[in-house]
């Protein structure tokens, strides 16, 4: 018998074959990808440099694509009726991680300093389930749930 047999029975489940979810789910992954490869030629090119063919600069690319990924964000949140309390804590529990990892990477010495905002970046205005820039205090509800994940 080889060792790779798992006796555990399957899930069975089926795709959703919806329409309008499966628009709203795929448009989000489209933006999404196309966040990563604005952020990937950001860091292959540099942050202030420009899309070679087009000249676009890498940061108004940038700044694009994560608005187009909030916009289908807040469609998919609408849609599917997701909890925006649910989500706001979460944010601000990996706002906070986030913060602290970078705190240390800052403490290692070896990082340049952080690029000045500039009004070319069609910059955005924070997001609607943002705190623009504030922590906000999470539930015990959702710190039990994320220390569980």
């Amino acid at each position: 018998m080889s060792a790779l047999v798992d006796d555990k029975p399957l899930n069975p489940w089926e795709p959703t074959t919806d329409p309008l979810d499966l628009a709203i789910l795929g448009k989000l992954i489209e933006e999404q990808s196309e966040l990563g490869s604005a952020a990937a030629r950001c860091i292959i090119q540099g942050f202030e440099q420009h899309e070679p063919i087009t000249g676009k600069p890498n940061r108004v690319w940038l700044t694009e694509e994560i608005a187009d990924t909030l916009a289908n964000i807040d469609k998919v949140i609408e849609h599917f009726g997701l909890s925006e309390m649910n989500i706001a804590d979460r944010r601000a529990l990996k706002l906070g991680r986030l913060d602290r990892w970078h705190d240390m990477i800052r403490k290692a010495g070896r990082c340049a300093p952080p690029p000045e905002n500039s009004a070319d970046d069609g910059a955005l205005a924070p997001h609607a389930l943002g705190t623009g820039g504030q922590k906000e205090t999470p539930t015990q509800s959702t710190r039990e749930t994320l220390d569980e994940g």
